[in-house]
């Protein structure tokens, strides 16, 4: 006999060491995924495609079976609970509606096959359409919405029920831009009304930064690196973590670790430039002899304003200015390669300007692996 959830259970997501291979596949879709949720955590899953984001979510939901590890709600394993146990509703990637039926016709339709009474269903459905501002919509042949419609359509139709556990597969996907801010608000007030666990695949960095309590950054079926936004924003522990959330912002510099002082100091060969460095922070016993240095184009200063004479400066020609917004990115050639930084006034191209370092130094990581090896805090140029 099948494990029972109740509502009062203390509900929770937990993922123990879960490796899972679809049937005929080469490689596994997901190993060695390990973390937990609780109520009123939203988690938010980043990752290129083919990383295994959908296949977590799949694995969340009981649709798929680990070949190893365990995947358990509020303690039980999600495949001893019966389907209606579970207490998950899934929210698509293209969430299906019936085009032939009203708005109303289709979030009733999962309470109805739930044996719920008709006048509970009429009730759930008012405040499912109420909750996601679709009241208007309620008559309206579903095959005449719009994309944004269909997606509140879809999660109205989870939230009538009202879920533990909330499974979204890039709902955003395919909405426009304008209204994408508004259904991002929707979805961590959703989260918040229901106080539930939430997980949120995405492949937008921006989306998931702003509505998660923590962050999933995963690459070829394993998580590089979970924690909050806040932290794997700033201290990103793998190159492919500055890829997803960096973006544009990143620059990525190659250096060669000539040697290393007794007192920690180290020096470098960035393209012909030698520097002295010190380390703020070191992860193992020893620096690899190829690295890369990564760090925000909003990290550089533009001088000659705050110049430290004790970190590195350089000398740099504009080579475009990229307004957003509130300021611009400028694209600049140095002795180094070219960087971006953030400055709120325009560079005509041809421009000479200063460039410094930051103080609190910038992270490195192992040009082979891409793992972090630390910071660095890059100062005076070696004769």
């Amino acid at each position: 006999m099948g494990a029972s959830l109740t509502n009062q259970d203390a509900v929770s997501l937990e993922f123990q060491d879960v490796s899972f291979r679809y049937p005929g596949a080469e490689h596994t879709a997901v190993a060695g995924l390990d973390f937990r949720l609780d109520r009123g955590e939203l988690l938010a899953c980043i990752g290129p495609s083919g990383s295994g984001k959908t296949t977590l979510l799949r694995l969340a939901a009981g649709l798929e079976v680990p070949h190893r590890g365990r995947v358990t709600v509020a303690g039980h394993s999600v495949h001893e609970l019966a389907p209606a146990e579970r207490q998950v509703g899934l929210v698509a990637q293209e969430s299906p509606v019936y085009p032939g039926l009203s708005v109303a016709d289709n979030i009733a339709l999962p309470l109805r096959s739930r044996g719920i009474a008709a006048s509970q269903v009429r009730e759930r459905v008012r405040q499912a359409l109420e909750s996601v501002g679709i009241e208007h919509l309620s008559e309206k042949r579903a095959d005449r919405l719009s994309g944004g419609e269909r997606q509140r359509v879809a999660l109205a139709r989870v939230l009538g029920w009202s879920p533990q556990i909330l499974c979204l597969d890039e709902p955003l996907s395919s909405v426009d831009a304008a209204i994408r801010p508004g259904l991002l608000r929707l979805i961590r007030d959703t989260h918040d009304r229901l106080s539930s666990v939430t997980l949120f695949i995405t492949h937008v960095a921006a989306d998931a930064l702003a509505i998660a309590d923590r962050v999933l950054v995963m690459r070829d079926g394993r998580q590089l690196q979970i924690g909050s936004p806040q932290e794997v924003y700033r201290a990103p522990v793998h190159l492919d973590v500055v890829r997803l959330l960096w973006g544009g912002s990143a620059n990525r510099l190659q250096a060669r670790v000539l040697g290393v002082t007794p007192s920690g100091e180290v020096e470098l060969l960035m393209r012909e430039l030698r520097v002295q460095a010190a380390a703020v922070e070191r992860i193992g016993h020893a620096l690899p002899e190829q690295i890369e240095l990564a760090l925000r184009a909003e990290e550089l200063v533009l001088g000659p304003g705050s110049i430290d004479e004790r970190l590195l400066r350089l000398p740099a020609r504009v080579l475009r200015a990229l307004y957003h917004g509130e300021g611009y990115i400028l694209e600049c050639d140095s002795a180094v390669g070219i960087l971006a930084v953030w400055s709120i006034s325009k560079c005509t191209p041809g421009e000479c300007v200063q460039i410094q370092f930051p103080p609190g130094g910038i992270r490195m990581f192992d040009a082979a692996s891409g793992a972090s090896c630390g910071k660095l805090r890059l100062g005076a140029q070696v004769a």
